[in-house]
């Protein structure tokens, strides 16, 4: 289907109208929009209307959109219950990058029209491009519903959901736009991406191979592909698919500069030297490509271009540790010695768990015939040197302890939990294990109060805040369990779980609306969570919907066969279907 073709909606003879009777003002007075001689007079009142929705796109299917636009306006002034030259209107205005206004006539459209498919699918393109994500899901949704094997809604819809960083959302919708078109290029593209997005590296690699192999001359395959090694740390796979993409497509400034960083990761300075120089040129006001310059020349012992460069990333960014600490690094090398001190300070500043930086300032100071402080520094060197090999020593301890909980010894994974934090208290990871290792000896209060300090030493660390809303939840401290099931979701908007276990807490207070919503995003942001489909199943067939609720169920099953609680749920809704009872 083409989602752009313009409606006409009349009779051949009819489309071929113009309406010159028509007062003059109702035309727009270019002479490039005159439209050709068969379009002849026509009737006033609708037939006139209809008239110039057809020389409209007569000029639209033309591109000639600054006269099309003018033709659908005027058909409206004439009849405004004329839904496709409102249609082609918005359609229009979307060619030409008025976006609110398409947006507000594909609306219209749908009100009067209750929204065909094409109508939403455009409607869902506006608002994708204006960048209304979730509107833009809804309406691809919506037109999915009217035609469910439409390839090109399930690649939009995914391609959405991607946007969205909802990418094992995205895959099943994009796999199933591969399914009814395998030989389309785009579709495959955005599976292999939302695939390597949501941690499949293998089968993105495969797609990603395959579409180099078949379509060799495309830049955009082995763009991505390269991305993905990258992404991997495979620099030396990567820099190949860089450089073939800069082959194919020279103006692509992304490759350009992950060529660079790969380069560099590969110690291949000299290789790096022309395309970064060629980068800056390009870009004088961007930061990152004076500071991958300045690594370059250093790694090509360059030391004053290094730092040439090196000081224009530091005036772009100022409070980068990185610049400051190889600007005090290059300087050294020049012998600016109370330079590189500034700069080496400033690093500290920026970065006080950095040892590195003191080993530096230790050189330095030696340089500079200040002994003491050479011997404080290195000491202090030595010092978090020391504190780095006792933190692996905890997580040493820590690593295997979190193998004792599942060997049925709980609490000999307390004691190394508790003896890991001795060594290093603040350690987020540590308390969240030793929150898990006390839920196995069911230790509530052990249990609650190592997750709060998890979640207080690490605001952001979202399995702490889910666990401690389990735990509230068992407790029956309902409010505080909802604030941190939400901060889970407020962190990582797409943690299944999180969004799942708010969906139960509703479902129990009978918030089965919220409850219903919450499992549906579960499912969506992660298409293999059995326990989502059996909870929405749940919660569906105590809303009285049972048909879908059996097929919830079903979905649960189909993924996990021997799952008992999705077999008592498709038990339970069935008897409930064939008791006619809700």
């Amino acid at each position: 289907m083409e989602w752009c073709s313009y409606i006409l909606r009349e009779r051949t003879a009819l489309l071929l109208l113009w309406a010159v009777v028509l007062p003059r003002s109702l035309l727009w007075g270019q002479d490039k929009c005159e439209p050709p001689a068969e379009l002849k007079a026509a009737e006033s009142g609708q037939t006139a209307a209809r008239a110039f929705n057809a020389v409209g796109a007569y000029f639209a299917e033309r591109t000639e959109i600054d006269c099309a636009t003018p033709a659908f306006e005027s058909a409206l002034r004439l009849d405004a219950t004329l839904w496709e030259a409102r249609y082609n209107l918005g359609l229009a205005l979307k060619a030409a990058g008025q976006l609110d206004r398409a947006i507000t006539e594909l609306r219209q459209v749908v009100r009067q029209n209750s929204g065909g498919v094409d109508v939403r699918a455009n409607l869902g393109v506006a608002v994708f491009e204006r960048g209304d994500l979730a509107a833009a899901s809804e309406e691809f949704k919506g037109a999915l519903q009217l035609n469910p094997r439409s390839g090109y809604l399930l690649y939009q819809l995914g391609q959405v959901l991607e946007a969205q960083k909802r990418h094992a959302a995205a895959v099943p919708y994009l796999q199933q736009a591969v399914e009814l078109n395998p030989s389309a290029f785009e579709p495959r593209l955005a599976l292999a991406a939302a695939l390597g997005n949501s941690g499949r590296s293998a089968e993105a690699l495969k797609i990603f191979g395959d579409l180099v192999s078949s379509y060799p001359l495309v830049a955009e395959g082995h763009f991505n592909l390269a991305n993905l090694y990258a992404k991997e740390q495979r620099f030396g796979e990567a820099a190949p698919e860089y450089d073939e993409t800069l082959k194919l497509d020279p103006g692509n400034d992304p490759a350009r500069l992950a060529l660079v960083k790969c380069l560099v990761s590969l110690s291949q300075h000299a290789a790096a030297a022309s395309l970064i120089q060629e980068y800056t040129g390009l870009h004088p006001e961007e930061f990152e490509g004076f500071y991958l310059e300045g690594l370059v020349q250093r790694g090509l012992a360059n030391y004053a271009e290094a730092e040439a460069a090196l000081l224009r990333a530091s005036e772009l960014k100022s409070d980068d540790y990185e610049v400051q600490y190889n600007l005090g690094f290059v300087e050294t090398k020049l012998g600016k010695l109370e330079k590189a001190q500034n700069h080496l300070e400033h690093a500290n500043r920026l970065k006080p768990d950095s040892a590195g930086v003191h080993l530096q300032l230790a050189t330095v100071s030696r340089s500079l015939q200040d002994g003491a402080r050479s011997r404080e520094e290195l000491r202090t060197f030595h010092q978090m040197k020391d504190r780095e090999h006792q933190q692996f020593g905890a997580e040493f301890g820590t690593s295997k302890a979190n193998h004792l909980p599942q060997q049925g010894d709980a609490l000999g994974a307390v004691e190394l939990y508790r003896e890991a934090l001795k060594v290093d208290a603040r350690n987020p990871k540590t308390w969240y294990d030793l929150a898990l290792a006390l839920n196995k000896l069911e230790d509530k209060a052990g249990e609650q109060q190592a997750l709060e300090k998890a979640a207080t030493l690490d605001p952001v660390f979202t399995l702490a805040h889910n666990q401690l809303g389990v735990r509230y939840a068992a407790d029956g401290r309902v409010t505080q369990a909802e604030k941190e099931f939400k901060a889970a979701l407020g962190i990582e908007p797409q943690f299944a779980e999180a969004r799942n276990n708010l969906g139960v807490l509703y479902g129990r207070q009978g918030r089965h609306v919220e409850a219903e919503k919450m499992l549906r995003q579960a499912t969506e942001d992660s298409p293999q969570y059995v326990q989502a489909y059996v909870n929405l199943s749940l919660i569906l067939a105590a809303e009285g919907q049972l048909a879908e609720a059996e097929q919830q169920a079903q979905n649960a099953i189909r993924l996990a066969p021997d799952e008992s609680s999705a077999l008592a749920a498709l038990r339970m809704i069935r008897r409930q279907m064939s008791s006619g009872k809700l």
